[in-house]
């Protein structure tokens, strides 16, 4: 689409434009991500803010630009300086101190700690609810406290979600998303026997692996990625790209699928590649 025409579209508030910005454009932000994330976890995660942030207030930031005649400044390097303000924003979340949120230092104690310990920190239930007992001396049962958890997330902004959201993948382990690695609990085994060259088998399902997931289209990896990665819901997939959830699940969908027959055609086996990546391989409707 020609980008005259795409951003009197942004202009006039059109529903569809932000589908067609991200098939014109997704790859020149995807460049601009990798000249300021070291790896490939840090590029989805900054890919993901930024097409956030690019989509928010009805595509607001990019209505802001304004092409003119003879000038340098293209909409792609425009970009470029918003990938890399966006950057730093993140940056400075991940290792800055965490401020308090205005309106949860109003809230009484015992949801400041709900707050604090759950939302911020991302413990789960049954150990805040200790926490609170020992600590505090606030007994609660596990309902109440999923309660009160959910009436204290429903007063944050989608700013401040996403900042949350921003810290809690700062602290936790890296995930090499090229791969997708994402391992086997240590109490589950394998059905199938090990045999000696299954190391070295392994090894090369995930190289195909990786090459298979490269060549999808972007807005497919993405939809993979948040849902498999990130474990992100449908509804919540969908909002990232600006798609109803029917249309994100079903991208995910053809993502899988197109992973399945490549890997297919390559001769890979499910037992090649069960023990890195785990929850992502689905399983089949039926065993071929």
């Amino acid at each position: 689409m020609e980008e005259t025409e795409l951003l009197a579209r942004m202009a006039r508030r059109d529903p569809g434009a932000w589908s067609d910005f991200l098939d014109s454009f997704a790859d020149v932000l995807f460049r601009s991500v990798c000249r300021f994330a070291s790896d490939a976890d840090e590029r989805m995660d900054l890919f993901l803010q930024v097409c956030t942030a690019l989509r928010a207030d009805e595509m607001r930031r990019l209505r802001m630009y304004h092409a003119r005649p003879g000038s340098s400044a293209t909409l792609a390097t425009y970009l470029s300086v918003v990938v890399k303000n966006l950057a730093i924003d993140q940056h400075r979340a991940a290792a800055g101190r965490f401020r308090p949120f205005r309106q949860i230092e109003a809230l009484p104690q015992f949801e400041r700690l709900v707050f604090d310990y759950h939302l911020r920190d991302s413990r789960p239930l049954r150990e805040v609810r200790d926490l609170l007992s020992d600590r505090h001396g606030i007994r609660v049962t596990e309902s109440d406290l999923a309660a009160a958890a959910d009436r204290v997330a429903s007063t944050l902004s989608a700013s401040q979600r996403w900042r949350l959201a921003a810290r809690h993948a700062a602290r936790r382990p890296a995930l090499p998303v090229d791969t997708v690695r994402i391992a086997a609990p240590a109490h589950e085994s394998r059905s199938a026997p090990t045999t000696p060259d299954l190391h070295l088998r392994e090894e090369e399902a995930e190289r195909l692996f990786q090459e298979a997931l490269s060549a999808l289209p972007s807005r497919q990896h993405l939809a993979l990625v948040l849902r498999y990665r990130d474990g992100l819901a449908g509804p919540e997939v969908a909002k990232v790209l600006g798609l109803s959830t029917s249309q994100a699940d079903r991208l995910a969908t053809q993502g899988v699928t197109r992973l399945r027959e490549s890997l297919h055609r390559s001769g890979v086996q499910r037992e090649e590649l069960e023990a890195t990546l785990g929850r992502f391989w689905p399983e089949p409707a039926e065993e071929s």
